[in-house]
């Protein structure tokens, strides 16, 4: 995914509002798209909002910034725990599911299973 512009929706505004500058100027200034910066602007204009709105959904209860720290934390070592264990020892945390959306979701983990390997006797070596 690309970085994110160093523009905020407050520069553009200013941009185009001083008046001497082009939208392609100010997109090659800011690196947002031009497309984005007349939003930005349209929406400033018609609402006189700068920042966006906040989310209109049900709020995170389980699934903090926190509590993914905690996970983020607990999960890494030398031995990996499974998703079980985890969710035991972070009580507070949720459920296994929730401990395993967030490794999964949030810190990008995927499911692995070791593979158990036999031990190989020395008379199998010596071949």
């Amino acid at each position: 995914m690309p970085a994110r512009p160093v523009a905020t929706r407050e520069s553009v505004v200013q941009l185009r509002n001083s008046g001497c500058l082009t939208w392609k100027q100010i997109v090659k200034q800011t690196g947002v798209k031009e497309r984005t910066a007349k939003r930005w602007y349209q929406q400033w204009k018609e609402e006189g909002r700068v920042f966006r709105k906040t989310s209109s959904g049900r709020p995170r209860i389980v699934r903090t910034e926190r509590n993914i720290q905690r996970i983020s934390k607990s999960s890494k070592g030398k031995r990996r725990k499974s998703v079980r264990k985890l969710a035991k020892q972070l009580e507070g945390v949720g459920s296994k599911s929730t401990v395993h959306r967030v490794l999964r979701d949030d810190l990008g983990y995927k499911p692995v299973r070791i593979k158990r390997r036999v031990k190989l006797t020395d008379d199998q070596k010596e071949h």
